[in-house]
């Protein structure tokens, strides 16, 4: 488990390169790349899901896996993926 503490190498990594590989490279979650960057001024607007998170939801959804075990497999809470579910759907339909 990595200490709270962000060392220069990391700090580099996570404002040059992609939140999904920086989390992998130094064993952080997405989300704390994420937090860093957006903390720290690197990005103005978090985009907590890409096009490939949206894919990947929905196709362990389709594949009858729980909100949980998608929350778990993506390193993020259940009503978060399940709120996004409902966002994409909502997208495809064409609803606001």
């Amino acid at each position: 488990m990595p200490s709270n503490e962000w060392t220069t190498t990391q700090h580099k990594m996570a404002v040059s390169s992609a939140p999904e590989l920086v989390a992998r490279a130094i064993g952080r979650t997405r989300m704390a790349v994420w937090s860093y960057r957006f903390r720290n001024g690197f990005t103005t607007t978090p985009n907590y899901f890409s096009p490939e998170d949206d894919k990947r939801i929905m196709s362990m959804r389709r594949s009858n896996h729980t909100w949980h075990e998608i929350a778990m497999a993506m390193g993020r809470t259940a009503g978060s993926v399940q709120s996004r579910a409902q966002k994409i759907k909502r997208a495809q339909n064409g609803d606001r």
